[in-house]
């Protein structure tokens, strides 16, 4: 049996700023996947904008999701996105050299069902059917740092700080205050995931409708890669728990839907650092005990 553990880490190998400089053309506030994808797509456009991060970058969600990718589960709206975005991250497999993007399959598993997997031998109790075969996967740590490394090389520059607030001439921001400084900027992208409701303190005629959900996931550390691999997308079960079940290639499990989640309004979010986010115990056992079933 394999104990879970902590979110393996993918090291960030790029220099930070030294010290807080005293202007940016673009100042982007948050180092998630959408602050990092902000700086790499700027930078290769000429920009040399300065990322500001309170923590270190993708030490949230974008550090810790199941990294999951369907092309053809949108609709509505979101059907031209899943698409565009599906293709965007098999480009950036190829321009960053990530080693996590692959293709897979998907796998739908029914509660309580016993049924051999032939093509899958690894899912041995649960009865399974196929579900997608155009779904893929990445560490989303992994595309988040590398985007921010590459970003660098082309001009970028990052910066551990704490944004204090804003300072405007009119409808127009002209500066960012990090940890007390004014950097005076031109243009400011504030791209902080849940913790973008700190923006109507800064710019009190915004409202930033959110609510944050606070869940708890696993990686199970294996002795190999899980072979042939697909991911799981299990139906709700006795422990609570509608598990998503994702191997990697870097040997490791990634297990998300542990269920339990907490729902946080505006107010609690921004009392809430990134950092003293933790893991639910209780869903913890939970979800162990519903791996160990199926």
């Amino acid at each position: 049996e394999v104990e879970p553990s902590l979110y393996p880490s993918c090291v960030l190998g790029c220099k930070m700023a030294a010290g807080v400089p005293a202007s940016a053309d673009v100042i982007i506030v948050g180092g998630g996947i959408v602050g990092c994808a902000s700086a790499y797509f700027l930078s290769k456009r000429g920009y040399k904008p300065l990322l500001v991060e309170r923590c270190e970058v993708a030490c949230a969600a974008s550090g810790k999701a199941g990294g999951f990718l369907a092309r053809e589960w949108g609709s509505g709206d979101t059907e031209v996105l899943h698409q565009k975005g599906f293709d965007l991250y098999e480009q950036l497999a190829k321009e960053l050299g990530l080693e996590s993007f692959r293709r897979l399959p998907t796998l739908g598993v029914r509660d309580g069902g016993r049924a051999a997997q032939k093509e899958f031998s690894w899912v041995d109790n649960a009865a399974s059917s196929l579900m997608d075969e155009v779904t893929a996967q990445v560490n989303p740590k992994e595309v988040t740092t590398r985007m921010m490394e590459a970003a660098v090389a082309h001009g970028a520059s990052l910066l551990i700080g704490n944004v204090d607030g804003i300072r405007r001439e009119g409808d127009r921001v002209t500066a960012v205050v990090v940890d007390g400084a004014e950097v005076a900027c031109d243009s400011v992208v504030f791209a902080m995931g849940p913790w973008s409701v700190l923006v109507e303190r800064w710019l009190p005629e915004v409202r930033i409708p959110m609510t944050g959900v606070l869940s708890t996931s696993l990686v199970f550390e294996m002795p190999a890669p899980v072979s042939p691999p697909c991911v799981l997308f299990c139906d709700e079960d006795r422990y609570g728990c509608h598990l998503e079940v994702n191997p990697r290639l870097d040997s490791t499990v990634y297990v998300c839907g542990l269920g339990g989640s907490d729902y946080l309004d505006n107010a609690q979010i921004a009392a809430l650092s990134p950092d003293e986010v933790k893991p639910n115990p209780k869903r913890v056992e939970a979800a162990w005990e519903a791996v160990r079933s199926k």
